[in-house]
């Protein structure tokens, strides 16, 4: 809007609103940032409701602006730390513990539950319980090697262990982060649908003239336009393939905030991790275990260079799914760890199973970067299943997966043509 002069007589420039500085500056942009305001939606105010017509009409990528929310990350950071330090003092003093499978249990499930579930509250304590239990497990784990490592390997095994735990209060950190971000962008949705009628063919402008010369040239493609607002409203942004999505019957809410704890923690920690135990191997010449270890990294490899590349809404299906998918990992490799911290067992078998596991968890995902969120929803069955999957969190999730019915329908609207073309 600013790019029509505010303090002049403007109307000579808005006889056509297509050829309006605002219509050709907006036509020039790649992307279109909507900020909210506390007082109410700016889609009551029919120019707004024009912008988000000429942004669906040329394919826009619309994203809602976020308030600031470092100083809320930092205490919500300084917390869950304080709760890994506070378990590590715990462990140190409680040194005859013995309870270390039930740590492992309840780290395992704070972490799958927290990028499950919707509720802020639970999240929160989720977080705290899981740097808490990083913490203490820091001083009472017990080393997990292969049967066949001698010498300096199980020290080296010993300090790698370890530092990955310390690396979980980190990722418990980034959950906290998560949960924050989320709830802002949520709150701005909130504020941009606060008097909002459902249809911009409520909205107003403060020359009748405007109204009627915006009305006709939208004509019959005000649905559409309501749609892409409620799919910004829902996903926290507007773009061609969620609104597709949205049409093939995926519960689209929340589908453009990032998740960044779990792949930040696969592909920094976990990634040079594995990089030295590939390096390892390779010296050691254990091909049955650096092969299957180098294709886990290439995987991984290929994960970022997805994210590099995707556009922003792919990006944030991508993070998404990654996190479902290694929280899904995390509870069928964690369960194995805690049985060897028990039985003391030292196999190269059991190790080579989870290595195995790992490679084929990183090749779906790729997989799932690969297809992207168009493909997937156009996959028979259980394509829209596992996008809602993905997307979703808490009941939600779980409900439209199993065909209730999702936020928007396919027929709510009638279909444009840029969201029915690749």
């Amino acid at each position: 809007m600013l790019a029509n002069p505010q303090n002049l007589d403007i109307g000579s420039l808005l006889q056509s609103p297509s050829s309006s500085p605002f219509a050709l500056a907006l036509k020039a942009s790649t992307y279109v940032l909507v900020v909210p305001n506390h007082r109410c939606s700016i889609y009551t105010r029919l120019w707004c409701g024009y912008e988000a017509f000429r942004a669906h009409e040329e394919g826009k990528t619309v994203f809602v602006a976020r308030a600031p929310t470092g100083k809320k990350m930092m205490v919500v950071v300084l917390w869950t730390t304080l709760a890994g330090l506070l378990g590590f003092l715990l462990g140190i003093f409680c040194w005859r513990f013995h309870g270390l499978y039930l740590l492992l249990l309840m780290l395992t499930v704070a972490a799958f539950s927290s990028v499950c579930i919707e509720n802020q509250t639970w999240r929160r304590i989720l977080n705290g319980i899981g740097a808490f239990m990083c913490g203490a497990l820091l001083y009472h784990w017990k080393v997990v090697i292969p049967f066949s490592d001698t010498g300096l390997l199980p020290m080296l095994t010993d300090v790698g262990q370890r530092l990955l735990l310390a690396s979980g209060i980190l990722f418990f950190d980034l959950l906290e982060v998560d949960r924050i971000i989320g709830q802002s962008q949520r709150e701005q949705a909130k504020q941009l649908s606060h008097g909002f009628q459902g249809s911009i063919e409520y909205a107003t402008c403060s020359e009748a003239a405007d109204t009627a010369r915006i009305l006709q040239e939208i004509g019959e493609r005000t649905s559409d336009v309501d749609y892409a607002i409620h799919v910004l409203l829902a996903a926290g942004m507007s773009t061609p393939t969620l609104r597709i999505v949205a049409r093939a019957g995926v519960d689209i809410s929340g589908a453009g905030y990032t998740e960044m704890a779990f792949p930040c923690l696969d592909l920094g920690p976990f990634l040079i991790h594995d990089l030295v135990l590939l390096v390892k191997d390779v010296l050691l010449r254990r091909c049955q275990r650096w092969i299957p270890c180098l294709v886990s990294v290439c995987a991984r490899l290929l994960l970022l260079f997805c994210l590099w590349h995707s556009a922003k809404d792919e990006r944030c299906f991508i993070l998404k799914m990654m996190s479902k998918m290694i929280a899904t990992l995390q509870v069928l490799v964690l369960p194995t760890v805690m049985f060897l911290q028990l039985t003391a067992a030292e196999t190269d078998g059991v190790f080579y199973t989870i290595t195995i596991s790992i490679m084929l968890m990183h090749i779906i995902m790729v997989g799932f970067a690969c297809l992207g969120m168009r493909r997937l929803a156009r996959l028979p069955l259980a394509g829209p299943c596992m996008l809602q999957l993905f997307l979703g969190r808490g009941h939600c999730s779980v409900a439209s997966a199993a065909g209730a019915a999702p936020v928007y329908s396919p027929d709510m609207h009638s279909s444009s043509s840029d969201d029915s073309s690749d």
